[in-house]
């Protein structure tokens, strides 16, 4: 796995200021604004931004195109010191993704047609809570596969219980995960918004024009 300082949803924060479902079908429009606001509430994370289509095709293992058809419990992060691991009790989440196009890297990583990626979360938010306020966005991602992945401060990774075994695990970039609900006519992020995109992506505020300018990057 490439060590890329752009991959802060799983980073530790050194300040530790983090600490301060359903399935697709129809149904009336909706937005995905609503979804990424309680995800990210209380989350302030740096990251180091994906300035081009070409950098996201370099930096990302995987990009996929989808459906955010689920959400639950994310990654644990066990500490030697208990305080710690208590700490980030809950700090995650699984968003399952159902993957509808492979843009870049290998579809093997696909399991069963779907990702899975740990986001960092506001805490005070249960994955059942977030699971209930997901509008089934439509979702491009520039992905970071997590195999090997060491934390910091000597943390071990705790693979969550809902995630099938085989499956792999994977982080998104901060400026490249992006939902966009029916209602919507732009596109909304977990930490990034559309206008903090650089030049070189010509403006793209919605999901199909963010994949569509990693294609023509490849």
């Amino acid at each position: 796995m490439r060590k890329i300082h752009s991959r802060p949803a799983l980073a530790l924060v050194a300040a530790l200021s983090l600490f301060a479902g359903g399935c697709a079908g129809d149904r009336a429009p909706a937005s995905a604004e609503p979804f990424a606001a309680l995800v990210t509430r209380g989350v302030d994370v740096d990251y180091t931004p994906l300035a081009t289509p070409a950098a996201a095709v370099a930096a990302g293992e995987l990009i996929v195109e989808g459906t955010l058809t689920g959400v639950t419990t994310g990654i644990d992060l066990q500490f030697a010191n208990t305080a710690y691991t208590q700490r980030w009790d809950g700090a995650y989440v699984t968003l399952v993704v159902t993957v509808d196009r492979v843009v870049a890297g290998n579809a093997a990583q696909v399991h069963n047609g779907k990702v899975f990626v740990q986001v960092l979360k506001n805490k005070a938010v249960s994955p059942e809570a977030l699971a209930g306020a997901n509008a089934n966005p439509k979702v491009v991602a520039v992905l970071d596969n997590l195999a090997g992945w060491t934390p910091g401060g000597g943390a071990t990774v705790v693979r969550p219980a809902t995630v099938p075994a085989a499956a792999p695990l994977f982080a998104a970039y901060t400026d490249g995960l992006w939902l966009q609900g029916t209602a919507d006519t732009v596109m909304f992020g977990l930490g990034a918004e559309p206008g903090e995109l650089g030049q070189a992506w010509g403006g793209a505020d919605t999901v199909a024009e963010y994949a569509a300018k990693v294609r023509q990057a490849l």
